[in-house]
């Protein structure tokens, strides 16, 4: 009635008035959500004669919008507790929980609050605001502010209402934000405190540069960029494959040295695949012992390898993927193989195997897990004991996987040594993959 039939400038004056959204229930249960675009059709004196709606179903636009605002929300929290340092953080959540369980028991115990009842509610509550504040912790500022101005007001005005569900509610909301960040801390970061892993405040900003960039509107770039921001965020608190390495591949050269052979080329193919933190650690303890049999019993010295020619650099290659619902961690080297032969004899010699038994390679390999069966010729500091590959699947092992050889195809030139991988499965669940 104000637009209609009126000059052009009423339809900008009670356009407000017109509902740009609304959600409608339909059969099944779904909520679908459309938006109304109103346009004014006018004739020749500029009267507004007729409106045309354009109508948009923008349920999957809001539900992106939704999950873009919740990915940016975490981003900024992560970004605050990792400002704040751990140490803070932590100290910051315990001591919170305790000032608002006082202020729980209190307010459950209160019928007819006295003066010192409000103070001390007042008391807890500006505490918990006030550290929230000083480490930077705003959504926790912001809700506790909301109880504390309510006990400010009683404070101030003691005939004022108590009005006990409403201080509860408060209490929960600010109790909510409190265990909202504790959450987001153990989800995401705590593993990675305990275990020293370095989680770069700039990739905290550039994801958030992500989300805030992206055109809100476009369906098909927010669910990319959320798609990405979820993917790099929830490698926070993993370790690369890279930087898992990083001290033994820089060991390698001395070791190859003491073993008087060339240091071998190292190749790392890990296809955007990441660790979780309580995974890295027994990985790691399987890659010294297994990159340390590659340079010691594969890999051969420069000399022999140029009688057999091969170059003087041999090559390590660890080989990361998925496969199915597992991920296979698959080390080789370009060494003269597993000396098959001597591994039975050694498994004779330790009464592992009878003498003159019929026994497959593959099963001869199985022996080389064996504790205590090595095929070194002595024992030094680097080798001999027989432990390598027993650790090697007993750590796999205790992270629900397995560990193994598999041989490259058999020919007449390898009868005796058998080119292999050592082939490491883990879960899905020890993995996170960046995309």
């Amino acid at each position: 009635d104000a637009i209609l039939g009126e000059e052009a400038m009423m339809f900008d004056f009670n356009r407000h008035c017109l509902v740009p959204e609304f959600t409608i229930e339909m059969p099944e249960g779904r909520r679908k959500i459309l938006e109304l675009d109103w346009d004014p059709i006018v004739n020749e004196s500029d009267i507004v004669e007729r409106l045309m709606i354009t109508v948009r179903d923008v349920t999957e636009l809001r539900g992106l919008q939704a999950e873009a605002e919740k990915q940016k929300s975490e981003l900024q929290i992560i970004g605050q507790i990792l400002s704040a340092g751990t140490d803070k953080f932590l100290s910051f959540i315990k001591n919170a929980f305790h000032l608002l369980d006082d202020n729980e028991k209190l307010i459950q115990a209160t019928a007819t609050p006295s003066i010192e009842v409000i103070a001390t509610l007042f008391r807890n509550m500006h505490t918990v605001k006030g550290n929230a504040r000083t480490y930077g912790f705003n959504g926790v500022t912001d809700v506790a502010h909301e109880a504390e101005s309510t006990y400010a007001l009683l404070r101030k005005d003691f005939g004022a209402t108590w009005d006990k569900d409403k201080v509860l509610s408060e209490l929960s909301r600010t109790r909510g934000q409190v265990s909202h960040y504790a959450q987001i801390y153990k989800d995401k970061l705590s593993s990675s405190s305990s275990d020293g892993v370095y989680v770069d405040l700039a990739l905290i900003e550039k994801l958030r540069n992500v989300l805030d960039s992206v055109n809100e509107r476009d369906v098909s770039a927010l669910r990319s960029a959320i798609t990405t921001v979820k993917s790099i965020s929830g490698a926070i608190g993993t370790e690369s494959i890279v930087s898992l390495l990083d001290p033994i591949i820089r060991a390698m050269p001395s070791l190859a040295d003491r073993l008087g052979k060339t240091p071998p080329n190292i190749i790392i193919e890990d296809n955007g695949i990441r660790l979780a933190v309580n995974v890295a650690q027994a990985m790691k303890n399987v890659f010294t012992h297994a990159f340390r049999n590659a340079i010691d019993h594969g890999v051969e010295s420069a000399e022999e390898r140029e009688l057999n020619g091969k170059p003087q650099q041999g090559t390590i290659t660890l080989n990361v993927r998925e496969e199915g619902t597992d991920v296979v961690l698959g080390l080789s080297d370009d060494g003269r193989g597993m000396a098959v032969n001597k591994i039975r004899e050694k498994a004779i010699e330790n009464g592992l195997l009878e003498a003159g038994a019929e026994i497959t390679d593959v099963l001869l390999a199985e022996l080389a897990f064996h504790s205590g069966l090595s095929t070194a010729d002595k024992v030094s500091e680097i080798s001999g004991r027989g432990v390598g590959m027993d650790a090697i699947r007993k750590f796999a092992e205790e992270l629900g996987g397995t560990a193994e050889l598999r041989f490259a195809p058999k020919t007449a030139s390898n009868s005796e040594f058998r080119p292999f991988e050592l082939r490491i499965e883990l879960p899905a669940d020890c993995i996170v993959k960046v995309v």
